[in-house]
């Protein structure tokens, strides 16, 4: 039975043990495939007493490594190792090392919890909002302890993870030098493949012919065990599932697929053990932290589906991207994890001269009036002790430190604008967040103008089933609504979901279920508050 002595960063032990007896945080640089996101959890829970936070930027990630490391401690997780996050949690009090996706770690925080030792940010190189915005919050933790002497603010060490990383910025903001560990597995041979005239991949045009293409020239040069299919989203991954197997035939390999949003069930198949070849389609959920079993072969599209917000339309858009070289490293990376490998780029040596570096930011592409409240949530937060207490702190202290500096500022007249529709709406006022606000952010909902109707509701009556299916279908049925080939109504939606006349998402239906017990809550909440306001009207005042 493998243990964790098994993986290959295993070698570069006392490397670890060296660099946390003389640095308060880590920054860790290792291969794809290297076992960084299972090693160094597990050797920080033999070296520390507190737990040990792992975040992940996706659910199956999360999920995975808390599953495979469960295994190598030979025990069912919930124990020493658990995971939680939106819809999913296995955990006790007994747990040591807990996978977390980033926005269930934020979720937590901004409603005053926070139970870690260490935390763990991986493939940090992806640079989610959420990521960012915790990062410089634990930073600022880290500051504020040193600043202030006071042991009653809890500030947890912070470990950072990639397979690559803008060292010397990094380097600089946690205080340490990078760890560079371990080396490339197996190698990776790339090929890149000319798209043949007439083809417009970005553009959709094409891309199954040139999938099946490459498909072939792995499988004539017996590259042939298991096989990822990197495409943009949904709609090209039926495609290119189709034409691959009408071209190649379904007895020479087993068709999957792979994206978010799907069945615990179907997501486990892809990590079974098989002997029989497998060709799975995948969105980018399959890019980082998640092993699946042996990968010779990588055929990458070079695109991606981003959300990006258009200033002018004042809306989200979807839009299909080329990818940073960064993305098709660590691409072709998962073909090189347990054997050699091969990867087979749909693009050419030349235009691959002119593709970006590095990932962009998250921060610099979306509407950040919800990233710009919870910021202001937790600069609120910030002096807080472990059982959640108010901690008394010096007011030149709290002014250099109640500010969270973030790695990379959000676009000014894009917070300019989020900025003025937060004060308008009452949940900012003076750069600083009101009771409103923190109504608004206690809410199931993050979308800003929904969290302020919850926010506002004063009685259980105010939120009728009717409104919160509604709200439900704004909040999480956003990518069942593009898909449908026909109009949708949205009052029409929230009856049928309430009268169970269709069948609703799972997103869609947990989102509901929230709502609902909000709504439940609510009086309660009410009353508590009142009894809150009460008590301080009766306490005396003293004069300062």
């Amino acid at each position: 039975m493998r243990t964790y002595k098994d993986l290959a960063i295993a070698e570069e032990e006392q490397k670890l043990v060296d660099a946390v007896n003389k640095t308060n945080n880590l920054l860790v640089e290792a291969p794809t495939g290297s076992g960084k996101s299972l090693y160094i959890p597990w050797f920080l829970s033999n070296h520390f007493s507190g737990r040990i936070v792992v975040l992940q930027p996706r659910r199956i990630a999360a999920l995975a490594l808390a599953q495979y490391s469960a295994k190598l401690h030979n025990e069912p997780c919930g124990k020493t190792i658990g995971y939680q996050f939106r819809q999913d949690s296995c955990k006790s009090s007994a747990t040591r090392i807990l996978f977390q996706t980033y926005g269930n770690f934020l979720q937590e925080l901004l409603h005053g919890k926070m139970n870690a030792e260490w935390v763990i940010f991986d493939e940090y190189h992806e640079r989610k909002a959420d990521m960012d915005l915790l990062f410089a919050y634990l930073l600022k933790l880290q500051a504020a302890n040193r600043a202030s002497g006071n042991e009653c603010i809890k500030a947890p060490r912070i470990a950072v993870m990639s397979a690559k990383l803008n060292r010397e910025e990094m380097g600089q903001a946690l205080g340490v030098k990078c760890l560079e560990l371990g080396h490339p597995l197996y190698p990776v041979q790339i090929l890149h493949q000319k798209p043949a005239a007439g083809t417009n991949i970005s553009a959709g045009q094409g891309i199954e012919s040139e999938v099946v293409r490459a498909l072939r020239t792995l499988y004539r040069n017996n590259v042939w065990q298991t096989t990822l299919v990197f495409l943009p989203g949904k709609a090209e991954i039926a495609k290119c599932h189709t034409a691959a197997s009408e071209a190649l035939g379904d007895n020479v390999a087993e068709f999957l697929e792979l994206y978010g949003g799907q069945d615990r069930e179907t997501q486990d198949r892809i990590f079974e053990e098989t002997e029989r070849p497998r060709v799975i389609f995948t969105t980018n959920i399959a890019e980082t932290s998640i092993t699946v079993p042996n990968v010779t072969g990588v055929v990458d599209s070079g695109i991606e589906r981003v959300s990006e917000y258009d200033d002018s339309e004042k809306v989200n858009v979807l839009r299909t991207l080329p990818i940073s070289l960064q993305n098709a490293i660590q691409r072709s990376g998962r073909s090189g994890r347990t054997q050699n490998g091969c990867a087979i780029r749909l693009w050419t040596e030349d235009a691959e001269k002119h593709m970006p570096q590095g990932i962009v930011p998250e921060v610099l592409q979306i509407e950040p009036s919800e990233f710009l409240l919870q910021k202001a949530a937790l600069e609120d937060s910030w002096a807080l002790s472990p059982n959640g207490s108010r901690v008394t702190i010096d007011d030149d202290v709290i002014a250099k430190q109640s500010q969270i500096k973030l790695p990379t500022a959000i676009p000014e007249a894009r917070e300019r604008v989020a900025n003025a529709m937060l004060n308008n709406f009452g949940m900012l006022q003076d750069g600083h967040i009101t009771e409103l606000g923190k109504r608004a952010i206690q809410t199931p909902i993050s979308n800003i103008p929904l969290a302020l109707i919850l926010a506002k509701a004063t009685s259980a009556a105010a939120l009728p089933d009717l409104l919160l299916a509604a709200m439900a279908w704004i909040h999480s049925g956003t990518e069942f609504v593009q898909k449908s080939k026909n109009t949708l109504n949205l009052l029409t939606l929230a009856s049928d979901t309430l009268s169970k006349a269709i069948n609703i998402p799972r997103e869609v239906s947990f989102t509901l279920k929230q709502l609902r017990d909000y709504r439940d809550n609510l009086d309660e909440r009410r009353v508590t508050r009142e009894e809150v306001c009460l008590s301080q009207k009766a306490s005396p005042t003293h004069a300062p």
